[in-house]
């Protein structure tokens, strides 16, 4: 198994939002349960990954094997990359 660590700066502002409102916050921000301090969980960096992935027609080849299959056929087997 081959592990690599991978560095990312942000280009432009970003907001990894927990997917639910909670009051008059309509998406608040994904924080780390036992710090507080704002996070962008693995599983939202994977998406971003795959979704460049879809945009270059050479990668459609091995996109299933990397990223798993679509959500429809999720539960044929997991991807090989682990963010």
């Amino acid at each position: 198994m081959q592990q690599e660590l991978l560095g990312l700066i942000a280009e432009t502002q970003i907001h990894a939002g927990t997917g639910r409102a909670t009051g008059v916050i309509d998406l608040p921000i994904m924080r780390e349960a036992h710090t507080g301090w704002p996070c962008v969980f693995g599983s939202a960096v994977k998406g971003a990954l795959r979704c460049a992935a879809e945009q270059t027609p050479a990668t459609r080849s091995w996109l299933a094997d990397v990223f798993g299959p679509d959500t429809k056929n999720a539960s044929d087997h997991a991807g090989a990359l682990a963010v």
